[in-house]
């Protein structure tokens, strides 16, 4: 339904869709569908779902415009990115 959160999915150690576009004030909803704990943390620190255990989610809204570049603090050739607009 288009009234869903836009979300970021963890699976097979990689963040998927790679790339998500939201606009300004939209909540994002991260989850993690691996066996292993992830964590979806912004390069520049300015967000961290923390450590997410298998199907545990963390909603994280995005208040300002910028492209936002994560990985995963355990796993770190897992990366993302995401891009909010006005």
């Amino acid at each position: 339904p288009a009234s869903a959160k836009p979300e970021m999915v963890i699976q097979n150690f990689a963040f998927q869709p790679k790339e998500l576009k939201v606009k300004v004030g939209t909540t994002v909803k991260f989850t993690n569908k691996d066996a292993l704990a992830h964590s979806a943390t912004a390069d520049d620190k300015s967000f961290d779902a923390r450590l997410l255990e298998q199907n545990q989610s963390k909603e994280i809204r995005f208040a300002k415009a910028g492209t936002f570049k994560l990985h995963c603090g355990l796993h770190p050739s897992m990366t993302a990115t995401i891009v909010v607009s006005e």
